[in-house]
């Protein structure tokens, strides 16, 4: 099992962030029902602009994303790298789902860049209500579940000029930035997917157990 996509009889491909979403014990109906509210998120009105939460800076690509929206306005940074806010600890009590409602905004790159590396930092500020500044992946994260169009995605060859310009609009248009959210967030087929997913995953298991 990981992330890679790998033809092989021996392995199954299942990202983490499935489990994140997706307790074992859903149904296919609870899943129907979740990827909706994810989906179709209101554009709530939120008091900051942007955040980000991680340890290390492996490819050298956060400072520069937190910097270059830095120019737009205060981008908190809650996690060990650049932190210069503690209200993630100290105020939510590390609850980050909760603490990603306050912001419009979430800078949240992978800590590495390969096809089919999708972890659950762009799920969770999905789940939250926030866009998702993305950096991983090739830039194409699951391409088959979420709808790239409600996402900004970072280019480590500094043309980024055109989506800073794009987010300092949205962050200063109340009207722009709620035409943006009524965007769905994944496609239309996400939920039958992750279902196919998770029933792979069963099967797997049940195989094993059966040769053991």
């Amino acid at each position: 099992m990981g992330f890679d996509y790998i033809e092989n009889h021996r392995y199954l491909r299942f990202p983490l962030w499935i489990l994140y979403l997706f307790p074992p014990e859903y149904k296919e109906q609870d899943i129907i029902d979740r990827c909706d509210t994810l989906s179709f998120q209101k554009a709530t009105s939120r008091p900051k602009f942007a955040s980000h939460v991680s340890r290390w800076d492996h490819l050298g690509i956060r400072r520069d994303m937190c910097n270059g929206l830095s120019v737009i306005g205060k981008v908190d940074c809650d996690g060990l790298f650049m932190n210069n806010n503690d209200d993630l600890k100290m105020k939510y009590k590390n609850n980050k789902h909760i603490y990603l409602q306050n912001y419009r905004f979430n800078i949240c790159p992978e800590n590495s860049d390969y096809d089919g590396y999708v972890t659950e930092k762009i799920f969770q500020a999905i789940d939250a209500g926030c866009i998702p500044v993305y950096y991983g992946s090739n830039n194409n994260p699951e391409p088959e579940i979420l709808n790239h169009d409600p996402i900004f995605f970072w280019s480590n060859k500094n043309h980024n000029n055109g989506l800073i310009k794009e987010i300092k609009h949205l962050n200063n248009s109340p009207e722009a930035f709620k035409e943006f959210m009524m965007q769905p967030r994944l496609k239309p087929d996400a939920a039958e997917i992750i279902i196919d997913f998770l029933k792979k995953f069963e099967d797997k298991l049940i195989q094993i157990l059966n040769e053991k």
